[in-house]
């Protein structure tokens, strides 16, 4: 693909397979030539697996950037629609941009929403929230945990809903630059000692995938620990599992370089992709949480709490600790209980409140 764009165009690899080309000076006829082509080399690669050769076959989707452009945003969402609307078609094709394409709205709000947060990154317009973690068995642990949890402010001071704005963090790979503000704002709450972190043995962070796959983080972070005031072992890094499995080398050396100074890991939404247990052998990861839709349902459903217990024995069995998610109610908190699990966070615990 890499030999059908010219020397002063920009070829990338977007997401898993969606790739982007920007093309610099050239018209929208130049524009679908290409795309005609990067299509044709696409169809025309066999590839044999087993007793099958398989045929690939792309989508192009094609947007002008030009003075009437309100911003970047705005031409690689049109592009992505088109993109999508040839595939609904039949796939195999080219198609330039048409703002029916945008019909349903999706990714022109995804892209205002891009904006949206680019700008709370740049004046820091977030709020950290903190939400206890409780042992189930006091007489086995009295640490006291609390997760930290960004919500992003809108022009007006007011919250947004956490899974609006994280959407377009995450498809326009923005959630490196909100993890870093969530990082260096709970460094500076430890630092001052921030009433609602002062009673917490640990506090958690969260990781995205993006972050963990930024060669640049790590030593972010130890630049960070070697300015602090508190104690490294109050950290602990919660990293997905899909996370995990998706840059398992980059996340085995940012948690083997972290632990050495004492900060500890957690394994977070564990369940959701049911496809990490050979790799926990390999991580030496301190909490497994369970992932709350199992929890949620684990009343209701066997299988839901057959789950529950199953993901509890393997990280007993690799001396992790477990933490439940979503334990919204007495009744849960009981039947968690009742199969040793070792912590719960949710509504029955204690919703999030602000750090400061």
């Amino acid at each position: 693909m890499q030999t059908l764009v010219r020397g002063t165009d920009v070829l990338a690899r977007m997401s898993g397979d969606q790739f982007a080309a920007l093309l610099t000076d050239c018209s929208l006829e130049n524009a679908t030539s290409v795309g005609e082509n990067l299509r044709e080399a696409v169809r025309n690669l066999r590839f044999p697996w087993e007793d099958h050769v398989f045929q690939v076959s792309t989508s192009v989707g094609i947007a002008s950037i030009d003075v009437t452009t309100p911003h970047f945003a705005d031409a690689l969402s049109a592009a992505h629609a088109a993109c999508l609307v040839a595939r609904r078609e039949g796939g195999d094709r080219v198609r330039s941009y048409q703002p029916s394409d945008l019909a349903h709205g999706h990714h022109q709000h995804l892209a205002r929403w891009m904006q949206k947060v680019r700008e709370a990154v740049e004046s820091s317009r977030f709020q950290l929230l903190v939400q206890e973690i409780a042992p189930l068995d006091k007489s086995a642990s009295q640490e006291r945990h609390g997760e930290l949890l960004v919500r992003m402010l809108d022009e007006n001071g007011d919250l947004v809903a956490p899974h609006t704005f994280l959407s377009a963090a995450e498809r326009y790979n923005l959630m490196p630059a909100v993890d870093r503000w969530v990082i260096q704002s709970s460094f500076a709450a430890l630092d001052n000692g921030s009433d609602a972190l002062s009673s917490l043995d640990l506090c958690a962070i969260n990781l995205s995938g993006q972050s963990l796959s930024d060669p640049e983080l790590l030593g972010f972070v130890t630049g960070l620990l070697d300015a602090a005031h508190f104690s490294p072992g109050r950290l602990v890094f919660e990293i997905t599992e899909t996370a995990v499995v998706e840059n398992f080398e980059a996340a085995r050396t940012f948690i083997h370089t972290l632990k050495e100074r004492d900060c500890r890991f957690a394994l977070d939404d564990f369940g959701s992709g049911m496809s990490s247990y050979s790799y926990l052998k390999n991580l030496p990861v301190d909490y497994l949480k369970i992932d709350g839709s199992f929890v949620r349902g684990m009343l209701e459903d066997p299988i839901d709490r057959a789950v529950v217990e199953s993901i509890n024995q393997i990280g007993h069995d690799l001396n992790m600790k477990t933490i439940a998610e979503f334990a919204e109610s007495d009744e849960i908190l009981a039947a968690l209980s009742e199969l040793g699990v070792d912590y719960a966070q949710g509504a029955a615990i204690g919703e999030p409140r602000p750090v400061s």
